[in-house]
């Protein structure tokens, strides 16, 4: 007599020596699921911050009109954190299919779901100003970050394409108009702003952290067009 499926089952759970598992086991495996997919929002929320800090601090829409403007902007895009994104939103979507009742939604919907998720919490990320705070960290403490990623600060230091920007020492604004600035790679320059256009928000006091667009003349002489200030999230005008 040919034998019933439940017979053919029974057979093979013995030949493969099969125990059932511990509801425990099965807790913790939901648990580690989650405790993943949490992660991975947070992460994702963390690399949209940073992109956010980044797109505030570059001003793009003011290196677009200098020269060679567009390919400045192309060379300076974070894409280190866009694939950190892109990596983090696949896992968030294959551990929510993990979960219990993930298989029954579609992908492209749990995907565009967690996607505007992971904006929002990075948005809310930003506001409270932990993505320049990562930044900084990583800046401060990862050499190999800088190497990676344009900062803020490589960024507004290329002065043959009329971008400076550093800490002033001191102000001649009695004599000449000028200022003297010390950049991030710890050179000096005088920078001429008789015709600048200053931000209000500018002081010219020692210390201040500024951004230039101008022109560079040469010999460490810089003339400016405008100076702004740095806009650094909790880090005022001090040099850190």
């Amino acid at each position: 007599m040919e034998k019933s499926i439940s017979q053919k089952v029974l057979e093979k759970i013995k030949q493969e020596k099969i125990s059932p598992k511990s509801r425990w086991n099965f807790l913790l495996c939901r648990a580690g699921v989650l405790i993943v997919l949490v992660g991975c929002l947070i992460l994702g929320a963390i690399s949209v911050a940073i992109i956010f800090d980044l797109f505030s601090q570059f001003e793009m829409e003011r290196i677009a009109n200098r020269p060679s403007g567009m390919k400045i902007i192309f060379l300076s895009l974070p894409y280190v954190w866009f694939v950190l994104l892109a990596i983090f939103l696949v896992l968030i979507v294959m551990e929510f299919i993990k979960t219990r009742r993930g298989y029954k939604y579609k992908t492209k919907n749990v995907a565009l779901v967690f996607f505007v998720a992971v904006i929002f919490l990075g948005g809310f990320f930003y506001s409270l100003g932990f993505g320049q705070k990562i930044e900084d960290c990583l800046e401060k403490y990862f050499s190999i970050y800088t190497q990676i990623t344009k900062t803020p600060k490589a960024v507004w230091s290329q002065p043959e394409r009329g971008l400076l920007s550093g800490i002033i020492i001191m102000d001649n604004e009695a004599s000449c108009h000028c200022l003297k600035l010390r950049d991030w790679q710890e050179e000096i320059w005088e920078v001429e702003y008789s015709k600048a256009g200053i931000r209000p928000r500018v002081r010219k006091n020692a210390g201040e952290m500024i951004k230039v667009l101008g022109t560079d003349l040469g010999g460490h002489k810089f003339e400016a067009e405008e100076i702004r200030p740095w806009l650094g999230r909790g880090n005022g005008n001090k040099n850190n």
